[in-house]
C-alpha cells in the first residue's frame, strides 16, 4: 500500500530521488562491471527508441530499467530496495504519476542527453562526474515538473473562476 501524496510534498519526493540517484551513480562508478555497463548501454538505447516513438508507457519502463541498472551497479541492497519503493510510489500515486506524464513527451531529448552524460561518467569510472550528471538530470526534471504542476493548478483556478463567474452572472440576470 502506498500512502496518498500531497502535491506540496512533490519537491521532498524528488529531493529523496535526487539524493539516492546521485549516490547510486557515484557508487556504480566505483564498482565497475563490464556486464552491467553493457546492460546500461542497452537500457539507454531502448529508452531512446521509446522516446523517438513517443511511446510514453515504454519510455517510463525503460527509464526505470536504466535507473535500476545503475542502482544494481551500486552494490547496495538497501539503496536498491529504497529506489524500488520510490518507483512504486511514482507509478501508484495518481498525482506523482500525472505530473511525470505531463512532461514525458516534452523532454525526451533533454533526458537522452542527460542519460548519455551519466553513462559516459560511469564508463570513465568518474564518481564526481557521475554524481554531477545525475544532479543535473534531476534538477531539470524537478524544475519541469514544478512548472507543469503550476500550470495545471493555474488552469484549474481559471476553470473554477470561470464557473463562479458564470453562476454569478446567471443569478444577476435572473434577478
Amino acid at each position: 500500500i502506498v500512502a496518498q501524496f500531497d502535491i506540496a510534498s512533490l519537491p521532498a519526493y524528488f529531493d529523496a530521488m535526487q539524493l539516492l540517484y546521485r549516490l547510486t551513480a557515484r557508487l556504480a562508478s566505483q564498482n565497475p562491471n563490464p556486464g552491467r555497463l553493457e546492460k546500461l548501454r542497452r537500457d539507454h538505447e531502448e529508452h531512446e527508441k521509446a522516446i523517438r516513438k513517443r511511446d510514453i508507457r515504454n519510455t517510463v519502463r525503460r527509464n526505470r530499467e536504466f535507473h535500476m541498472t545503475i542502482a544494481a551497479a551500486s552494490g547496495n541492497r538497501v539503496i536498491i530496495h529504497t529506489i524500488k519503493t520510490l518507483w512504486k510510489f511514482r507509478m501508484e500515486d495518481p498525482e506523482v504519476r500525472r505530473t511525470h506524464q505531463s512532461i514525458c513527451h516534452h523532454d525526451g531529448d533533454a533526458r537522452h542527453a542527460e542519460h548519455v552524460a551519466v553513462v559516459e561518467a560511469l564508463r570513465r569510472r568518474d564518481p564526481k562526474a557521475a554524481r554531477q550528471a545525475m544532479r543535473l538530470h534531476f534538477s531539470r526534471l524537478l524544475e519541469s515538473m514544478l512548472d507543469a504542476t503550476e500550470q495545471r493548478e493555474r488552469q484549474e483556478l481559471e476553470r473554477k473562476a470561470a464557473e463562479s463567474r458564470q453562476r454569478f452572472l446567471m443569478t444577476a440576470r435572473m434577478g
